[in-house]
């Protein structure tokens, strides 16, 4: 299974050479990032890519929506293997709410994630100031208001469609 910023940036942009999105918790904010190596003088470009990404998003498949919970899954399972992982886990658990869960209540609630959820979740991301750090030749790179006005949460539908692959018909959610 590869993500979106894999198969729609990096199979299809030969001037993007690395590509990831991140998250921060804190127990009363958090942070959403992309980070991107991209060749100077497609800047702009990344920008309108990444835009297009995040459009995207209004469409989820029932099959990604799954995969991507399972590959979540199997992540909190694997670094349980990892005392120092594990140990950093239980302290943020323990700042964050207070409470340490354990692997099967938090992929109970992987499960109960929808594909709604997940579009409010970037819609909210959206809706705040982007912060730009851009370095090397920088030239290209659009002004913030433009990048802000691009990544707006106008971007994204107000309802997710889920596409079925064993029907014709998508699924207004």
């Amino acid at each position: 299974m590869h993500t979106r910023l894999y198969t729609d940036i990096l199979n299809k942009h030969h001037w993007v050479e690395s590509v990831h999105a991140s998250s921060v918790m804190y127990a009363d904010s958090g942070m959403f990032t992309v980070y991107a190596t991209v060749v100077p003088q497609h800047a702009d470009d990344f920008v309108t890519v990444l835009t297009n990404i995040f459009k995207g998003l209004g469409r989820i498949s029932e099959n990604e929506l799954r995969r991507a919970k399972n590959a979540l899954k199997s992540s909190i399972h694997m670094n349980l293997e990892m005392r120092a992982v594990m140990m950093e886990d239980i302290g943020r658990q323990l700042i964050l709410s207070g409470k340490v869960g354990t692997a099967q209540e938090f992929g109970r609630m992987v499960d109960a994630v929808t594909a709604d959820d997940l579009l409010e979740t970037v819609r909210r991301c959206l809706r705040t100031e982007p912060t730009v750090v851009a370095y090397g030749p920088i030239d290209r790179v659009p002004p913030h208001d433009k990048i802000k006005q691009r990544l707006g949460a106008h971007i994204l539908p107000e309802k997710v469609v889920v596409r079925d692959p064993h029907s014709a018909h998508d699924h207004l959610l």
